[in-house]
């Protein structure tokens, strides 16, 4: 039985499940053949890949006539992610080509930075770590920020994929640095090109 939909959007949200061998996945992803017999006919060619962290990937969709494949895009997903072998994904469909996708590691819970988008210093620490340059430097608006240690502070990121969902202030920072009776407080942004 297919499942309904209204103005393109399903009556309820449709899941999938898939294990990640990367002998199979790396690649490209499998669509269960009965997800998409169910609810092919209202995906999309390109596809939004969303995370619980906020941050989102685009993937085309390949539609053969037995298979259809997340590919386009998918092993940027994948390495972006740190997907490993036999993590768990789930896929739950919300319509308009958006899927939120949940990973469960070998051991059963959901890594920390699936929950959280990273801060910028964690980003720099991972694409140092994933890149081949073996130069460590400290750039100078990195020592512009550890200077300024003193002033209350936090760092963001904004990302093509998460600039529509405004600014969050870290809760920790906003219980240790802002007090509840003022109304406005002074705001230095500070922009960078951090490439």
């Amino acid at each position: 039985m297919a499942a309904r939909y209204l103005n393109g959007l399903p009556e309820y949200f449709s899941v999938f499940c898939r294990i990640f061998y990367p002998e199979s996945c790396e690649d490209r992803l499998l669509l269960p053949p009965g997800w998409v017999a169910q609810n092919g006919e209202h995906v999309p060619n390109e596809c939004t890949l969303k995370m619980l962290n906020r941050l989102s990937w685009r993937v085309g969709v390949t539609k053969l006539v037995r298979a259809w494949f997340f590919e386009t895009g998918w092993v940027q997903f994948v390495q972006s992610n740190r997907i490993h072998c036999h993590d768990v994904l789930i896929f739950t469909y919300h319509g308009s080509g958006v899927f939120m996708v949940k990973r469960f590691a070998t051991s059963g819970y959901m890594p920390d930075r699936d929950l959280h988008a990273p801060t910028y210093f964690e980003t720099r620490q991972y694409l140092a770590h994933d890149s081949d340059c073996e130069d460590n430097s400290t750039d100078s608006s990195e020592g512009a920020a550890m200077e300024v240690s003193s002033i209350p502070a936090f760092i963001v990121v904004l990302l093509a994929s998460t600039i529509e969902m405004g600014l969050s202030i870290p809760n920790i920072f906003w219980m240790t640095n802002v007090s509840s009776e003022e109304r406005s407080w002074r705001v230095a942004l500070l922009i960078g090109d951090h490439s």
